[in-house]
């Protein structure tokens, strides 16, 4: 043991699994609503959006759990927090 505090836990790795998993199919979904869209356009959209999706979603989750240890809510805190706000939702 090298007495550090774990960014991860079980349960927060599955959390994290389920809302990338639940992000994903939303996106998905969102690009396989296109009306008149071949099979060959589909198959696009859904590998692109695992291959963008997933690595983004272990990032995010990444930079929540180290800053979750973080307690002190210092104006680079909270500058860091609305900066992944904005990241998550596209701003």
């Amino acid at each position: 043991e090298t007495n550090k505090n774990k960014n991860f836990s079980k349960i927060n790795m599955v959390f994290a699994m389920l809302t990338i998993s639940l992000m994903g199919f939303i996106v998905w979904s969102h690009h396989m609503f296109t009306i008149g869209i071949d099979l060959n356009t589909q198959m696009y959209f859904m590998t692109t959006t695992m291959i963008i999706a997933i690595p983004t979603g272990i990032k995010i989750f990444s930079w929540l759990m180290t800053i979750n240890g973080y307690k002190q809510n210092s104006p680079m805190i909270m500058w860091s927090m609305g900066f992944l706000l904005m990241f998550t939702i596209g701003g």
